[in-house]
């Protein structure tokens, strides 16, 4: 995925997904603190506006913004996966 940040854009892998928000991991040399925007783009998911909930350097946990949430692609996502 690429997330813009504050600090520009920068490549980041998305580790965990779920309604309300992702979990990623991104390049150590860069650093994001609680509070920050984020704009996620991703193939399979599109664009989406998130906010750093906790960060665990390189590892992060970002909220989507409130109407900003792309639950239909999520859900579209996960349906796509083999079952089992």
């Amino acid at each position: 995925a690429a997330l813009a940040t504050s600090h520009g854009e920068v490549r980041a892998r998305i580790v965990d997904i779920s309604a309300g928000g992702i979990g990623f991991v991104l390049d150590p040399v860069l650093g994001l603190k609680a509070g920050e925007k984020v704009m996620v783009r991703q193939e399979t998911l599109g664009e989406f506006r998130c906010i750093v909930q906790w960060a665990l350097h390189p590892r992060y946990g970002a909220a989507f913004e409130p109407g900003a949430s792309p639950s239909r692609a999520v859900c579209a996502f996960y349906d796509s996966l083999p079952a089992g």
